[in-house]
C-alpha cells in the first residue's frame, strides 16, 4: 500500500483500536482510525502495511541460504585408497 516501515508497536496499537471499536461498546474512547479515501494513518492500512512488510522480510530470510538450511549429507570424504 504505502512505502514505509511500520513498527510492531504501531501495528499493535492499530489492531487494538480496531478490536476495541468492535467490542469496546459506548465506553470506547479510542475509536478506529478510518477515512475515505484511505490514508496511511488508517488502522486497516497500518495493519495491512505491517503484514506485507513482515511477509517481505520473511521471504527475504528464506531466500538467503544458511548452513542450517543446506540439505543433510553434503560431501563425504572417503578413507579408502
Amino acid at each position: 500500500m504505502f512505502d514505509r516501515i511500520v513498527s510492531h508497536e504501531r501495528a499493535l496499537e492499530a489492531a487494538s483500536r480496531l478490536i476495541n471499536s468492535h467490542f469496546g461498546g459506548a465506553d470506547n474512547k479510542r475509536g478506529v482510525r478510518a477515512s475515505t479515501p484511505a490514508s496511511e494513518d488508517d488502522d486497516d492500512i497500518v495493519i495491512t502495511d505491517y503484514i506485507m512488510q513482515q511477509k517481505a522480510k520473511e521471504a527475504e530470510r528464506k531466500s538467503i541460504p544458511t548452513e542450517r538450511m543446506q540439505p543433510a549429507g553434503g560431501t563425504q570424504c572417503s578413507t579408502e585408497s
